[in-house]
This record gives C-alpha cells, sequence and structure tokens, in this order.
C-alpha cells in the first residue's frame, strides 16, 4: 500500500498495485492474458524488450505518458489517456496511476 514496486518478470500475466509509490518494472515478455500495473501516488515505468507485441492501455489525471517504441493510436485520445498497439499487438498491457507519468522504455 506504501510503498514502491520494483519487478522483474519472465512472462505470464502479473498484475502489481500500490497505493503511494513508484512501479517500476522490467519484463523479458508479454505472454499472459493481460498484464497491469498501477499506483495513486507515483510513476509507472515499464521496461520491455524491443521485438515486444502487446495492446496498450495507458491512463494518469496528473502527468504525462511517454514511450521509446513505435506506438499504432486506436481511437483517440488525450495526453493523459491512449489507447495503443505495440508491433503486431497481443496480450493486454494496463497501465494506471493519478499523481504521476507513465514512461514505456526499451530493454537494453
Amino acid at each position: 500500500m506504501n510503498g514502491s514496486i520494483d519487478a522483474r518478470s519472465t512472462g505470464g500475466s502479473v498484475t502489481a498495485h500500490t497505493t503511494n509509490g513508484d512501479v517500476m518494472v522490467s519484463s523479458a515478455r508479454l505472454d499472459g492474458d493481460h498484464t497491469e500495473f498501477s499506483t495513486v501516488n507515483g510513476t509507472i515505468t515499464v521496461s520491455l524488450p524491443a521485438s515486444v507485441n502487446a495492446d496498450v492501455e495507458m491512463h494518469t489525471v496528473n502527468g504525462r505518458l511517454s514511450s521509446d517504441f513505435p506506438l499504432t493510436v486506436e481511437g483517440s485520445f488525450s495526453p493523459r489517456r491512449l489507447h495503443a498497439t505495440l508491433g503486431k499487438g497481443g496480450p493486454t498491457l494496463r497501465l494506471s496511476t493519478v499523481n504521476g507519468s507513465i514512461r514505456l522504455r526499451k530493454l537494453s
């Protein structure tokens, strides 16, 4: 509830939530039905391989969205809400925060 999450995943469905803290995740692949990370007061940073395929939903109330990946946007979007496809699309990746930014990064 009160603290940051720093996680490493080798794949599969993952869900992690905190209230007051950042969420930092590094995942080797996304292959479950869905993966979801959220916080209320904190930033979310998810690092994925360059070859990832996923359907992405990102939402923040007071923050910014950024991505190292090219995204194919679905429908309309605002600077704080986005539905997009990474690569060919695939498992759903949901990222949500109220007071913080969301960043998608390529694993190096």
